[in-house]
Parts: structure tokens; sequence; C-alpha cells
């Protein structure tokens, strides 16, 4: 019999497991040299492990989306229960990250375009120490 007890046992040796994945995965990746790259994957990873989905249609238990998409395509051979809406996070994540780093970018330029407007010189105006009697 499973209890919800058991269920969320699972989920905390599942969670536990995908931390030291995730900590070695960043180590591996952190000379990658585009930093959008580097982020990039890292996030598609995140998303693609820790996605969850329903187990059956009649339970109310979730389970890795990517687990479930492997079992129902290997048995069912039908993956689009759970692949379909893995293959949308993953998207829509990137999409987000995407739009981030271009905020960033953008207010980045913005401030440097602010530097360079303060840096610049006044025309027709010269700075005197003392005024000449």
């Amino acid at each position: 019999m499973f209890f919800e007890n058991d269920y969320l046992v699972a989920w905390l040796w599942y969670f536990g497991g995908f931390a030291i994945f995730f900590a070695v995965l960043w180590y591996i990746t952190r000379n990658l040299p585009w930093l959008l790259l580097r982020y990039g994957l890292r996030l598609l990873i995140a998303v693609f492990f820790l996605t969850p989905w329903y187990s059956s249609a009649e339970r109310e238990f979730l389970s890795p989306a990517w687990l479930m998409s492997l079992f129902e395509g290997v048995f069912d051979s039908n993956f689009e229960r759970a692949g379909v809406p893995l293959v949308i996070s993953m998207v829509l994540s990137l999409l987000l990250l995407v739009a981030v780093f271009g905020l960033f970018r953008y207010l980045r330029g913005r401030a440097s375009q602010k530097k360079r407007v303060r840096k610049t010189p006044t025309i027709g105006v010269e700075k005197t120490g003392s005024p000449s009697i």
C-alpha cells in the first residue's frame, strides 16, 4: 500500500539526488564561455528534471514529467500526456530567460549611456580656479 508519507519521502529523496546532481552540473558548466548558454543549459536541465505531472488520470499523485513520458513512451507508445507539458515548460522557461537577459542588457546599456553623457564636458564653459580681476 502506498501512503502519503511514502510519497513525501520519495520526493525528498528525488530532490536530494537532484541537488547533488545540479551541484556537479554547476561545477562542470562554470567555465562555459557565454553567460546565456551557461544559464540556459542549467535552466533547461533543472526544468527537465523538476517539472511534475500526474502519475495517472485517476490519482492525484505527481511524478517527474520526464519519467512519466519515458514510461508512457515505452509501455503505451504515447508520451504526449506528460511530454507535451514538459516541452511547453522548457520552451516557456527559455523564453523567460531570454526576456530577462534582454531586460538586463537594455538596462545596462541605458546606465552606460548615462555615464557617457555625464563624462562629456559642456561646450563653451571654461573652468577656472579663481576669477580674474
